[in-house]
């Protein structure tokens, strides 16, 4: 009869994972995803990209509040689910949520865990210079990240990678990678690893704050940052004129008071840094 699957998500990362399970023969019995939020200039209310591609497919969806609302809970137990298959849903599952599955609870993570652990693990990839990139499935448990690892799919990091190129390539491959880690948990044989926490690294939120260029920093931390804060927050700095983002950086041999303008070569200017 195949899996009974409640489907957990919210963005497009998401929707793209949601799309490969019905494409392969899993499509979910139930969606859940975040209430509709206020978008654009108009700030009118949205739905979610895994709202709107639930829709698309005919699979019926939820949108609660609050999730862990109980009389919620007790109409996802009313499913009798076989598995939570979740991907960057935005809400961390409690106890009585994770028993609720006849199999368990499996997420998808946009790192290599336990190596970015968190809610930013793409930009935290590129910013941290990784020499590879990667997606995991894993066993969900109490904790933030830190269940058991199922599947890992590690490539080289490209080097012109930013964090909106390489979340579409990390949803390619963390769907087709759930798609086979369902498979196994139907047949019994999905495996388990523990994760070391001696190499876990955490992965918090930035802020637009964030985005400021600190010119005494590295230079090679500077370009980098250009590329994980490209689509956001963005990466930009003061002038006289006000602010001016950076949509390309490069680091180059050579000295320089930081914050100084050393050149001006057609579209582009030469800066100094701390290193």
């Amino acid at each position: 009869m195949g899996l009974k699957i409640v489907f957990m998500g919210t963005p497009a990362f998401a929707a793209t994972a949601l799309q490969a399970l019905v494409e392969s023969g899993h499509a979910p019995v139930r969606v859940v995803t975040r209430p509709d939020q206020p978008r654009g200039r108009g700030l009118k209310l949205q739905p979610s990209e895994v709202r709107a591609a639930s829709e698309a497919l005919g699979i019926p969806v939820d949108a609660p509040p609050k999730f862990h609302d109980p009389e919620f809970l007790s109409s996802l137990e009313a499913l009798r689910p076989d598995v939570f298959a979740i991907v960057a849903y935005g809400v961390i599952l409690k106890e009585r949520a994770l028993r609720m599955p006849r199999l368990g609870c499996i997420n998808v993570h946009a790192s290599l865990l336990p190596r970015w652990r968190g809610v930013s693990p793409i930009s935290w990839q590129i910013l941290a210079g990784d020499a590879e990139a990667g997606v995991t499935t894993q066993w969900i448990d109490v904790g933030v990240d830190t269940g058991d690892v199922i599947h890992r799919d590690a490539f080289p990091m490209p080097p012109d990678a930013t964090t909106g190129s390489l979340t579409t390539e990390l949803a390619a491959r963390g769907a087709r990678l759930l798609v086979k880690t369902l498979r196994e948990v139907e047949a019994g044989n999905a495996p388990r690893e523990k994760q070391d926490p001696a190499l876990a690294t955490p992965a918090p939120r930035f802020t637009k704050a964030d985005g400021w260029v600190d010119w005494t920093g590295e230079a090679a931390w500077i370009e980098r940052a250009s590329r994980a804060f490209d689509p956001w927050p963005g990466l930009k700095f003061r002038s006289a004129s006000g602010p001016v983002r950076v949509r390309h950086a490069a680091a180059h041999p050579g000295a320089g008071t930081p914050g100084t303008v050393l050149a001006v070569e057609g579209e582009s200017m030469r800066v100094g840094t701390g290193a």
